[in-house]
Parts: structure tokens; C-alpha cells; sequence
């Protein structure tokens, strides 16, 4: 392993443990203001970011995490991060898990009729659809080519 990526994980495992002992101890309004903090990071922080949303994801919940940011807004970032070389790994990382995660909250009960299904589809789809069409039309020819190889594929596999 490159000596950075064991750092990498080093300090993801760290942060994991760091957020299960505040998931713990923290009430409403503290998580709050770390979701704040996060939020104002910016370009040049945006694969720490990405990396701490795929993070709150896995360990407190896609409810939580989209109780405090738009997730119209969160996924049009993730998307847009599928264009940038230093960020790409990270961004469909939590691409995968936002997408996915998304679409089972949906789910309103176990055993949901045709047309229940359908509506679950299309909130889901709401979601996402307007900043993955605004990509790929983008003049952006690195952006919108990467949106197509590293979305696209994502999208289908759901």
C-alpha cells in the first residue's frame, strides 16, 4: 500500500470512531453544528468532505444526514465531484451509498403495490435528475464525460 492511502484509512477509521462516540454523547442541536462546519468547507476541502458525508452515511443514517442538508444539494456536489481526478474515488464511494440509501428510505412498507413503487422511483429520481441532466450538457467536455462513465453506471446499478 502507498503510504498515503494507509494514512487514508487511518484517519477514516479514526473519524468513524470519532462520530459512533458522538452519535453517542451529542444531542440534536451539537450534531447540528457539526453538520454546519461541514457544510462551510470548501473547494479545496471537498474530498475530506465527501469522505465525512460517506462516513455519516454508513454509521448514523441517511435520515440523519438528510434532516440537515438538501439532498438535491448534497448529490449535485457528489456528482460534480465525479470530475475532478482528486476526488473522483471518494465521490462514488458516497454516490453508491447516498443513491442507494435514498431509495430504500423511500420505502414505505414491505409489501408496496405497482403504483407505490412507481411514486418510491419518482421521488427518488426527483432527487437527482435535474443536476445530472444540467452535467451532461455541460460545456465541460471532462465533467460531463466523467458524469456519463461514473454516474450513469452508478444510476443503473440501483
Amino acid at each position: 500500500d502507498h503510504p498515503v492511502r494507509a494514512i487514508g484509512q487511518l484517519i477514516e477509521k479514526l473519524f468513524a470512531n470519532f462520530i459512533e462516540m458522538m452519535n453517542s454523547t451529542f444531542s440534536q442541536q451539537e450534531w447540528k453544528q457539526q453538520f454546519d462546519s461541514f457544510d462551510k468547507m470548501g473547494d479545496k476541502d471537498l474530498k475530506k468532505k465527501l469522505a465525512a458525508y460517506n462516513i455519516l452515511v454508513k454509521k448514523i443514517g441517511i435520515s440523519w444526514v438528510t434532516s440537515y442538508f438538501n439532498p438535491k444539494k448534497l448529490l449535485s456536489e457528489v456528482f460534480q465531484a465525479t470530475g475532478d481526478q482528486h476526488t473522483i474515488g471518494v465521490a462514488q464511494l458516497l454516490l453508491q451509498s447516498l443513491l442507494s440509501n435514498l431509495y430504500v428510505s423511500l420505502k414505505t412498507s414491505d409489501k408496496m403495490t405497482d403504483e407505490e413503487e412507481i411514486g418510491r422511483f419518482d421521488k427518488w429520481r426527483d432527487l437527482w435528475i435535474d443536476s445530472y441532466i444540467d452535467l451532461i450538457k455541460s460545456k465541460d467536455f471532462k465533467l460531463a464525460k466523467a458524469v456519463c462513465e461514473f454516474v450513469t453506471p452508478t444510476i443503473l446499478e440501483i
